[in-house]
């Protein structure tokens, strides 16, 4: 039977800055949800707390649920804070256009790593390809066509969408239950220890590891012994790699 590639998407094929300072999230907010509440009526100083608000309903999501496991929807919480807090109900495709420009503000540097389009190209010729990564799917798709390879994945599994991060067993379950094929044939590709090799492994999974140095610092002593190690300037060897797997 053929098999089934997951890969993920940050700092494996796309590289970008994951973990944004404060101050750039602050700016963000401001400039853009702040702003349409201004253009929609509310006062500066009350368009000005937004992120506060905002704020209030994500801790109030993690009240009951182990933040490790569970994964909040972005949209829906920006939605929510719009509805609850200043009484307006915003059209999805506004949200999106408006987390849109956030992400862009956030994000900084976003580039596909060397060789990666080429050999998604060619995978997708012979498997069927999912992307399984933990982000937020209202603006990660955007990224995905940004950088021209949407195209190349049957379909997605974000976090944000199933509620579950990839430290839960639900997420790779979810993987499994979209590929329609027993897990021993399913291959998870990606950059982090534990949450793409252990979990994947620990679920049935065949894994491959991308050693990329910018993710040298995700480590954790629960740890498996990858099927097969490649560093991310060789992705281009995939092909290969996967076919003996």
């Amino acid at each position: 039977m053929n098999k089934v590639l997951f890969f993920d998407m940050y700092q494996t094929l796309v590289d970008t800055e994951v973990n944004p300072k404060k101050e750039i999230i602050a700016n963000a907010h401001i400039s853009v949800f702040a702003s349409f509440l201004i253009k929609n009526g509310i006062d500066e100083a009350s368009a000005n707390v937004f992120q506060l608000y905002f704020q209030k309903l994500r801790d109030d999501f993690y009240l009951e649920r182990d933040q490790k496991i569970y994964h909040h929807n972005f949209k829906k919480l920006v939605a929510q804070t719009f509805d609850k807090f200043y009484s307006i109900n915003a059209e999805d495709k506004v949200l999106g256009e408006l987390i849109w420009q956030y992400r862009i503000l956030v994000r900084g540097k976003t580039q596909l790593y060397d060789g990666v389009k080429k050999t998604l190209e060619n995978l997708s010729e012979e498997y069927d390809i999912y992307l399984a990564s933990y982000t937020q799917a209202s603006y990660s798709i955007l990224e995905l066509e940004e950088l021209g390879i949407k195209q190349y994945f049957k379909g997605f599994i974000f976090s944000s969408d199933i509620g579950y991060k990839k430290a839960s067993d639900i997420f790779y379950k979810s993987c499994i239950e979209i590929s329609g094929i027993d897990a021993s044939n399913c291959v998870m590709i990606g950059d982090h220890p534990f949450e793409d090799m252990y979990m994947s492994n620990k679920n049935g999974m065949k894994t491959i590891w991308i050693k990329n140095p910018a993710s040298k610092h995700r480590t954790d002593d629960r740890v498996v012994v990858p099927d097969c190690e490649v560093a991310i300037e060789d992705f281009y060897k995939l092909p290969e790699i996967i076919k003996n797997i």
